[in-house]
């Protein structure tokens, strides 16, 4: 339990960073079962509020095609 609270912590925390220094951004998030609502909650609620779309999902293993109907680009994105 306390290396995966780690992790969130970690992933949550690298996160911020990347939105930090790119404020303009909206962004998309996927991420399997254990980690997708811990590492959100442990994202300022600023950050948060710029979350497009969200998928409980491991994406480590599916095609380009599928990642592409998850989160398909937006026009004027």
């Amino acid at each position: 339990e306390e290396f995966e609270r780690r992790q969130v912590v970690g992933i949550a925390r690298e996160l911020a960073r990347f939105l930090g220094r790119h404020p303009g951004l909206a962004w998309d998030y996927a991420a399997g079962p254990a980690l997708h609502h811990a590492v959100i909650e442990q994202l300022p609620s600023e950050q948060r509020t710029r979350l497009d779309r969200t998928a409980v999902k491991d994406l480590t293993k599916i095609s380009p095609q599928e990642l592409a109907r998850l989160f398909p680009v937006p026009a004027g994105r």
